[in-house]
């Protein structure tokens, strides 16, 4: 049984079971598919991000720093970029978050127009160095 300590924006604090191993659940978590583990009643206006450490995971909302530009993304579209910067195609993102393909096409090409992206390798670099989202790199690498 893996514990999830989930951190909420508001500063509540909540202890969560799960009998999926540690590193399933930061995967999923990462890829943007929280509500697997984290459920539905959580606010869908903010993102989530996790990290293992040991068998236990701690999941936080990713904190904007003061200096670097501020972007406006729905939750719906940090999962999207999550998806595509873990390794997932388009039409995998639009199967892991049970959306129309067209759908994330997009929500893509939206998101590329804020971030000032000409690619989409572009965009998945400058959402990664602003800290809007974070690679599963064990995933990459395999």
């Amino acid at each position: 049984m893996t514990q999830i300590f989930l951190f909420q924006e508001n500063g509540a604090f909540q202890v969560l079971n799960d009998p999926a191993p540690p590193e399933a659940i930061v995967r999923k978590i990462n890829s943007g598919d929280w509500q697997t583990h984290l459920g539905f009643q959580l606010s869908r206006t903010c993102a989530w991000q996790a990290m293992r450490i040991g068998t236990i995971v701690i999941v936080y909302p990713p904190t904007p720093e003061e200096d670097k530009p501020q972007i406006h993304l729905t939750a719906r579209d940090i999962q999207v970029l999550q998806a595509l910067c873990s390794g997932l195609n388009l039409t995998q993102t639009a199967y892991h978050l049970r959306i129309n393909p067209k759908t994330v096409q997009n929500r893509l090409n939206n998101i590329r127009l804020r971030f000032n992206a000409q690619t989409r390798e572009e965009l998945m670099a400058k959402a990664t160095a602003l800290g809007y989202v974070q690679p599963d790199l064990d995933c990459i690498f395999d």
